[in-house]
């Protein structure tokens, strides 16, 4: 949508030109009509198939989607606010937060102190390689950054699918002889939604949490974390990560997981919420 609308949340290098992004082979299947400045691939793809299902998005905005009107781009960007493009122009490509992590008995290093952890948070996840490149890619949200798009024009930390769903060998914890991890993911049935997922003193130098995949993985060490139950559809869970005890909050329980989360249904009950106190220094995600 941002790209669509010209407010894409990157930064183009002088003479770069957008719309080539837009590999050659592909003739149809997206908004193929001229824009001032040119178009990242992804907005053409946004605005031009059904794939991302804008007609939806069109509609809030009380325009009919027709990606065969030329016109069609003029009616959105006039009622979509400047508040709301200015919001889309200034997202971040990724997010690292620091968060102490209880001491890991399972490294051979362990202080019994607190340990400092990264917790890095992008959309589908990172690929295979090295990680440094790719994170800074995405802190200077570089459109043209060919570490991020194997396939030019299509960033693979945010549409990405196999080849993202890994840890990057780079941010494995790097064991010392003898010692095991010793962790594993409790309640980690990923096809449910549950109370908690915890795993014991995790012992990871880095986290990475992502969405996208339309499922709920935890993996033994704690170190990669896919939290999409939902899936973009109402009848999946809207869940999130608290870190760094590892809970998992959703909106449902276990015996009621797929009814619409709305406060106008009038069938909905106080146990529809799952609502947890969260500790304090943990971080949602």
């Amino acid at each position: 949508m941002a790209a669509f609308l010209g407010a894409l949340p990157g930064t183009v290098p002088p003479g770069f030109e957008l719309d080539s992004t837009r590999n050659p082979k592909y003739e149809w299947g997206f908004w193929p009509y001229p824009v001032e400045g040119g178009m990242h691939y992804q907005g053409r793809r946004w605005g031009g198939s059904e794939v991302y299902e804008a007609s939806k998005t069109f509609q809030s905005y009380g325009v009919k989607w027709s990606p065969f009107d030329q016109r069609n781009r003029e009616e959105l960007l006039k009622a979509v606010p400047q508040s709301h493009k200015d919001f889309l122009s200034g997202l971040l490509w990724v997010h690292e937060h620091k968060v102490w992590f209880p001491p890991s008995t399972a490294s051979a290093t362990a202080t019994g102190q607190a340990e400092e952890r990264r917790v890095i948070a992008v959309h589908a996840g990172l690929a295979a390689g090295k990680t440094e490149p790719q994170l800074e890619a995405l802190r200077s949200r570089a459109v043209e950054a060919r570490v991020l798009q194997p396939e030019f024009g299509r960033f693979e930390a945010f549409s990405g699918r196999g080849a993202v769903t890994r840890l990057p060998a780079d941010l494995e914890r790097n064991w010392a002889l003898g010692a095991s991890p010793g962790a594993s993911a409790r309640g980690g049935d990923s096809s449910r939604c549950t109370a908690a997922a915890a795993v014991d003193e995790p012992p990871v130098r880095s986290v990475l949490i992502s969405g996208h995949h339309g499922y709920k993985h935890i993996s033994d060490n704690g170190e990669r974390v896919i939290i999409d139950t939902g899936g973009g559809t109402l009848a999946g869970d809207l869940e999130a990560v608290v870190v760094p005890s590892y809970t998992v909050v959703c909106h449902t329980t276990d015996d009621d997981r797929h009814r619409p989360w709305t406060s106008r249904n009038p069938q909905r009950k106080a146990k529809d919420l799952l609502l947890l106190e969260i500790p304090s220094g943990d971080m949602a995600m």
